[in-house]
């Protein structure tokens, strides 16, 4: 079952956010290219990154540090500022390896069609192949394997190093549930208990904590990755998925999968 990134973000109020303005991602111009509306918590792309010394950036093992840059800020433009898709996307497609330049030119091409593209299959399977790529090959501050069971997120420390992060998510259902992990930074004054933000409207919430970050598996063993440059903070992780994969239902947040980290 494909769950598409409009569809998840709605269960949390947000799909507005992410499909207003992607058909004009197409225009790459340099107002668009140079938009930062990226959420709190999330450092916006920097595109003078210094590679290695061998001019491959990452860990030396062929990926440029552009390129790990660019899925920060492509998966940031996912949560925040649509308008940032395209011109995140043509940086990491200009600085991936041979081996990843197919994907990263379906990305482009998904993101071109639109919010049906972007939330798509083609665009889930290119960025999941680029991610499981960069997790190996990009340097972080805190490299994580994390999986989502029935239900909770195993290998999710309390403490976290801030700064890059890289998350590997994988589905350990026990069954055939899908599972995401939706992070979010509590706002500066934000002091209700995770149950208590999970009661308000969507709305309300959304007034006490900024989205930083999602991953999803929708197969049981599918694994998936996000990147993200985390500022210090408190965070919740979130599976907002109804039980069963479908549109209506408890998520899965109400039956404990939900977990809170700090990033310092």
């Amino acid at each position: 079952m494909h769950r598409t990134i409009p569809r998840r973000l709605a269960a949390l109020g947000l799909a507005a956010t992410v499909v207003v303005g992607l058909v004009a991602c197409g225009d790459d111009d340099d107002e668009n290219a140079a938009a930062d509306d990226t959420p709190t918590g999330v450092e916006p792309l920097d595109t003078d990154a210094a590679t290695d010394d061998d001019g491959s950036g990452g860990d030396g093992d062929g990926v440029a540090a552009e390129a790990c840059d660019a899925y920060v800020d492509l998966s940031a433009a996912l949560v925040g500022d649509p308008t940032r898709l395209t011109p995140a996307a043509d940086a990491l497609a200009t600085n991936l390896p041979d081996d990843l330049a197919a994907a990263g030119a379906t990305l482009l091409t998904s993101i071109g069609e639109g919010p049906e593209g972007v939330g798509g299959p083609d665009f889930a399977g290119a960025y999941t192949e680029i991610g499981g790529a960069l997790y190996d090959r990009c340097e972080a501050d805190e490299k994580l394997d994390v999986t989502g069971v029935d239900y909770g997120f195993e290998g999710l420390p309390d403490e976290i190093a801030a700064g890059r992060v890289a998350l590997r998510f994988t589905n350990g259902t026990a069954g055939t549930e899908p599972h995401e992990l939706v992070l979010f930074r509590r706002n500066e004054g934000t002091t209700e208990r995770v149950d208590e933000l999970l009661a308000l409207p969507p709305e309300e919430a959304m007034e006490k904590m900024t989205m930083a970050g999602v991953v999803w598996v929708d197969e049981p063993g599918a694994t998936s990755t996000l990147l993200a440059d985390l500022a210090p903070g408190d965070y919740v992780a979130i599976c907002m998925i109804p039980v069963g994969g479908g549109e209506e239902g408890d998520p899965h947040a109400l039956h404990g999968m939900v977990a809170e980290l700090t990033a310092a």
